[in-house]
C-alpha cells in the first residue's frame, strides 16, 4: 500500500520536469532557440547524462501505472530487472548506488536527491533561454 500512495505518488510529483526534460522524443522546449551554440551543446550532453536515469525511474512513476499496478515493475534493485531484460548496466548512466538500492524508503531518498539535481542543471538551461526570450520581446 505505501508503495502506490506514497512512493509512487512521491516520485511522479517530485520528477515531473525530469520527466519533460528527458522525453525519449528529445524534444527541444521553446526557449532552446534562445541558447547559443555553446549552450545548446552543453544542454544536450545533460540530455545524455540523465537520460539512461530519467527512462528507467519514469517505470517507478504513477503515470507507468496508469493502465494498473504492477510490483513486479517496481521490484528492487534495478539491476535484477535489467539483467533479466538483458541490458548492460555497466554502459548506463545511473548511478550504481541507485542500481543496487534494495530499500525502497532509501531508494526514493536517492532517486529523488539525484533527480533533483538533474531539475536544477536543466533549469539553469531553461533560465537562460527565457531570460533571452523575455529580451526579444
Amino acid at each position: 500500500m505505501w508503495l502506490q500512495k506514497y512512493f509512487l505518488l512521491t516520485l511522479s510529483e517530485k520528477l515531473d520536469p525530469l520527466f519533460s526534460y528527458i522525453e525519449p522524443l528529445h524534444l527541444e522546449p521553446v526557449w532552446f532557440k534562445f541558447l547559443n551554440q555553446e549552450e545548446k551543446i552543453k544542454y544536450d550532453n545533460t540530455y545524455k547524462k540523465y537520460f539512461d536515469f530519467g527512462n528507467y525511474i519514469f517505470m517507478f512513476s504513477k503515470w507507468h501505472h496508469l493502465t494498473g499496478f504492477d510490483k513486479e515493475k517496481l521490484e528492487l534493485p534495478i539491476t535484477t530487472q535489467l539483467h533479466r531484460q538483458k541490458v548492460d548496466t555497466h554502459n548506463l548512466h545511473i548511478p550504481v548506488d541507485i542500481l543496487e538500492e534494495n530499500s525502497y524508503r532509501e531508494f526514493l531518498e536517492r532517486v529523488l536527491i539525484y533527480g533533483e539535481k538533474a531539475i536544477s542543471e536543466f533549469r539553469l538551461f531553461r533560465d537562460i533561454g527565457l531570460a533571452r526570450k523575455e529580451e526579444h520581446h
